[in-house]
């Protein structure tokens, strides 16, 4: 995530997203714009908070990690409350999302609260949440939203509906999730019949790496999925919007995280598929591996205790 600001009219665009999906939100303010960030302590989270500190024309006052074990959000919010921060950066997972945005409420904070894509689920994070704690909270979206009925002739949600009678008549159209994998499903259908009968990894790869404007069913319309051998990340436009009467209402124009004058070329830097972030998917990834390879605490013991059980049931009745 990235601030950036034009000091002389107090104009400030703020440009959020998950990785290269990315857009940009001005804010007009009449006092000296502060920023809090609340991450994730890993690798990935850390990289979002070092975006947002490139450019360094608005005040980063406090960050506050946290682990994905914690209990709660409390005490990182009461620190993030207590630096008079104005703009609330949260960036955490669904769960915690729906931590942050009750006890923001709880504790009468008002920032200008924005939440990455990845948590913006009005069943999974929205309504644990609280619909009237959500009010006012900001967000950007690549995708339609599965109960909005301003798309009920819209081509690609009629193609949704038809296919989830069909398939999955007891899941919820809503949620956001449930759109999210159509939205999967459909890219990754175009890419195996560009395969043709050739269906091998190699191909397979090739024909991922070469979308071009590819229009998926669901996908905001303007938004369009383009890769390339040195850019994986196929959605790099978004669009603002914000939570008001108990729904996610869109704003503003599509807007690309590569548009010309949209972000610093230090931000693309970051977010674009090269070098350093594919070495930065490659640590991440390594360490997921390392963990699933490693025994759980709970299946050491277990197998620490087994012996003694075995020489137990061994030892001669007296």
């Amino acid at each position: 995530m990235k601030v950036e600001a034009t000091a002389a009219r107090r104009r400030h665009t703020i440009t959020v997203g998950d990785g290269t999906n990315t857009t940009t939100y001005t804010v007009v303010n009449a006092a000296t714009e502060t920023v809090g960030n609340v991450v994730t302590a890993i690798d990935s989270g850390a990289a979002l908070v070092g975006a947002s500190l490139v450019g360094g024309k608005i005040q980063i006052v406090a960050e506050a990690p946290y682990k994905v074990t914690d209990a709660n959000v409390n005490q990182q919010l009461a620190t993030l409350k207590a630096s008079g921060a104005e703009i609330f950066f949260d960036v955490t997972t669904p769960k915690f999302a729906a931590m942050s945005i009750r006890r923001v409420a709880e504790i009468g904070w008002k920032p200008e609260h924005i939440i990455p894509t990845v948590s913006e689920s009005i069943s999974a994070v929205i309504q644990p949440a609280g619909l009237q704690n959500a009010e006012g909270l900001l967000s950007a979206g690549y995708y339609l939203e599965g109960d909005d009925p301003a798309i009920a002739n819209d081509p690609g949600f009629r193609d949704y509906v038809a296919f989830m009678d069909r398939y999955m008549p007891d899941a919820s159209k809503s949620n956001g999730l449930t759109v999210f994998s159509y939205v999967i499903a459909n890219a990754m259908v175009t890419v195996l019949k560009k395969c043709g009968d050739d269906v091998s990894r190699e191909n397979v790869m090739k024909q991922a790496a070469s979308l071009k404007a590819v229009q998926t069913p669901m996908l905001i319309p303007g938004i369009v999925a383009n890769t390339s051998a040195a850019d994986y990340a196929p959605l790099e436009q978004m669009q603002m919007m914000q939570f008001a009467n108990g729904r996610w209402e869109r704003f503003g124009p599509v807007r690309s995280g590569i548009d010309p004058g949209a972000v610093s070329d230090s931000f693309k830097t970051i977010f674009r598929y090269g070098t350093s972030k594919r070495a930065l998917a490659d640590r991440i990834w390594d360490r997921v591996l390392a963990l699933r390879s490693r025994p759980s605490p709970k299946a050491l013991a277990k197998r620490a205790a087994r012996p003694a059980r075995r020489r137990r049931r061994r030892a001669p009745q007296p």
